[in-house]
């Protein structure tokens, strides 16, 4: 099993740049789990995002924190295409991370 990192530490609003899926086990069309992990203070939204050509991207996953929950780690299993981001959409507090593991 590999590890490749979408977002680290998190805590701006902003799209990360789209990373390519083309080396294996990192590649298009094959299955991915996705893990999101947040601080504990974390309140925000972010989302996993695919796409075919690095310029229009589809919300694969979508995360929302509450500092209030304590929801603080999301495990899905997503099918990657050929890049892969995060999308941090919304946040006023705490920090949030996105991995996929394959």
């Amino acid at each position: 099993m590999k590890i490749t990192t979408l977002g680290s530490n998190l805590a701006a609003v902003a799209a990360v740049a789209g990373v390519e899926m083309r080396t294996s086990p990192f590649i298009q069309e094959a299955e991915a789990i996705s893990v999101i992990e947040a601080t504990d203070d974390f309140a925000g939204t972010l989302k996993i995002e695919s796409s075919d050509d690095n310029s229009v991207f589809t919300t694969v996953i979508t995360f929302t924190g509450n500092a209030t929950t304590g929801v603080l780690t999301q495990l899905d299993q997503i099918t990657m295409k050929a890049y892969m981001r995060a999308n941090l959409t919304a946040v006023t507090a705490g920090k949030v991370s996105a991995k996929l593991l394959a």
